[in-house]
Order: structure tokens, then C-alpha cells, then sequence
């Protein structure tokens, strides 16, 4: 049996702001306020630069922005899943990570992003159970979502066998 990717959330706008520019341009977006972490190695050297840009901000914040930047720049690859929770229209998003991380301007400005193939856009909410939804509903922009054999209920999903 073939090894299942890993499942991450990337939310795209406290508000969803920059959902429709996810969608349209094929990437996952993520809108903290922090230069590139091109070039970061590990969690250490992205937190350093986390503390370089806001260093008023509590090391228990600055931990957390540093793993969520670690998990979308380093730790997600190619393949892996991304669920894009769609706050403008209260479906799900899905589709698979198919490049590098990069840093870059994009129409709603300068973002941290995936390029990612979206395989489908409008999954109603209620074609998951509840304990998926929660995960879904995690109050991080970045996480891994892995509870309750997520990956393999989320693969089946996107094979049209919810």
C-alpha cells in the first residue's frame, strides 16, 4: 500500500482576504507579516528571524509563528495535501503541494507561498465528519492535520469516495 501524504492546513487570510488570489493563481498564501524564510535551515534559524523582525513579541508567539513558517517552508512537500478552509463561501478547498516555498508579491502584495494544484475548490463542509471539520477549524494558519486518519479519509475525498 502506498505511503499517504501529509495533510496541512493553510488558511489564506485572517478573513479569507486572500483566498481568491490562492485559488486563481494555484497557491497556498500565507499573510504573517514576516520577510523570507528562504534559506532558513531549521526552526532555530526562522525563529531568530521572527525575533529579528518583532522582537516585542512573547518567545511562546514568536515559537509559533516560527513552527507554522517551518511547517509551510520546510516541512511541507511536494504531494502533501493542503485544505484550504473557505471562509468567502464555507466550502473546503483541496489540492496538492507542487513546488518550493517562496516569498513573493503577489496581486494582494508580499506573501509566503506554496505553489499547489488545486483538484478541487468547492467541497461542502459537511462532506467531512465532525472531528475533520475541528481540525479544520484550528485556530493556527499552518498546522499538520493527522487526528482520526485524516489522511486517508481526505485522499478519499479527493478520489470522489467520501
Amino acid at each position: 500500500m502506498p505511503e499517504l501524504p501529509r495533510v496541512w492546513l493553510a488558511r489564506a487570510g485572517g478573513s479569507g482576504q486572500d483566498e481568491e488570489a490562492a485559488l486563481r493563481l494555484g497557491l497556498a498564501v500565507v499573510d504573517f507579516h514576516f520577510p523570507s524564510v528562504a534559506g532558513a535551515e531549521d526552526y532555530d534559524a526562522i525563529k531568530r528571524l521572527v525575533l529579528e523582525t518583532k522582537p516585542d513579541l512573547k518567545p511562546n508567539a514568536a515559537g509559533k509563528y516560527a513552527g507554522q513558517l517551518g511547517a509551510f517552508a520546510l516541512w511541507m512537500e511536494d504531494g502533501d495535501i493542503v485544505v484550504l478552509p473557505r471562509k468567502q463561501t464555507g466550502q473546503i478547498a483541496l489540492g496538492k503541494v507542487n513546488g518550493p516555498y517562496e516569498y513573493r508579491e503577489i496581486d494582494v502584495g508580499s506573501r509566503h507561498v506554496r505553489p499547489v494544484e488545486w483538484i478541487r475548490i468547492d467541497i461542502p463542509r459537511p462532506t467531512f465528519g465532525q472531528d475533520l471539520l475541528a481540525s479544520m477549524g484550528a485556530f493556527l494558519t499552518v498546522c499538520e492535520i493527522k487526528r482520526n486518519d485524516a489522511a486517508s479519509r481526505i485522499v478519499a475525498v479527493l478520489e470522489g469516495n467520501p
